[in-house]
């Protein structure tokens, strides 16, 4: 019955949790303010340049620069290999990882590899959804009880996790004037976002 399977899962997720808890690695997660970030896409002429409708393709992005920045941080000299859900988003992905690397340069030398895999069948990709979820709990209760507030639950992860991103209007609009005044931007190199505006969204830009 539906009980006895939920028995049953919730044991699992105990295991997993046992097995995470007590290995060494470190985690990572970001949360988009989807309302914020529609509203900025809408307000501020440039966002279109960088920004499509579909968030999960920014918060990508941004998982690429947080985690090769780290790592070039704390273990200087390795290469980033990304795994991805084999999913519907999959090219689309891809496609976020190399435009990250083109984006930032710097960065873009330690970003090796990004690959699509089964998440069925690959115990690493099935651990980063347990993590997700986790991740997930956290900032949907951080949006209910306010922005200082802190999950509890997420006190056992602490010792594993940086702090998780918050993509919010002011990150955002900070992102949009940082990219704007960059060389790599003004050069002409980097890669925008393919859009249809009209007359007056045009003259906004400019």
């Amino acid at each position: 019955c539906s009980s006895d399977l939920r028995v049953v899962a919730s044991k699992i997720r105990e295991d997993l949790d046992s097995i995470l808890l007590s290995s060494d690695w470190n985690g990572f997660g970001l949360g988009i303010v989807i309302p914020e970030y529609k509203e900025v896409l809408e307000t501020v002429p440039e966002a279109k340049l960088f920004f499509g409708k579909d968030p999960t393709i920014a918060a990508y992005c941004q998982m690429f620069y947080d985690v090769t920045e780290a790592v070039q941080k704390n273990a200087p000299g390795h290469m980033v290999g990304f795994l991805t859900d084999d999913s519907t988003y999959s090219a689309k992905i891809s496609h976020a990882f190399f435009a990250a690397k083109k984006t930032n340069p710097q960065l873009g030398q330690s970003m090796a590899t990004i690959a699509p895999f089964d998440d069925k069948i690959t115990p690493t990709l099935q651990m980063a959804d347990l993590l997700a979820s986790v991740v997930k709990d956290a900032f949907l209760y951080w949006l209910a009880n306010g922005r200082s507030e802190v999950d509890q639950r997420m006190e056992k992860w602490q010792s594993h996790m940086f702090p998780f991103g918050i993509w919010d209007a002011d990150h955002m609009r900070l992102t949009i004037k940082q990219t704007v005044e960059s060389d790599i931007f003004k050069s002409g190199s980097i890669p925008l976002q393919p859009h249809k505006s009209d007359k007056s969204d045009k003259k906004k830009r400019h």
